[in-house]
């Protein structure tokens, strides 16, 4: 597992080399509003959430929710370890 997500059991982020770890509980949340947002028809034609989208309604709901203060570059990170999660299930599943 990703050390953003061992030892995390009190749901509180992690400072480590100066860079904030995800948690499970505020991974999951950013999971389900994009999801929610692709239900909606936020997306682009291209088929991602764009930048506007991203920081005007997603973040602002995860941060308010978890009082965390995530933001878009974070938001990017996570979304790369969103899609190298997929194609590694995907992979297995083959």
């Amino acid at each position: 597992m990703e050390e953003s997500q061992r030892g995390n059991d009190k749901g509180k982020s992690k400072v480590s080399g100066g860079y904030k770890l995800w948690t499970l509980e505020e991974s999951n949340e950013l999971l389900q509003l994009m999801v929610d947002a692709a239900n909606r028809g936020w997306r682009d034609s291209n088929g991602m959430l764009s930048k506007q989208t991203v920081e005007k309604k997603i973040l602002p709901a995860l941060n308010a929710k978890l009082g965390c203060e995530r933001n878009h570059s974070q938001y990017l990170s996570r979304l790369k370890w969103f899609k190298q999660r997929y194609n590694i299930f995907s992979g297995l599943m083959r």
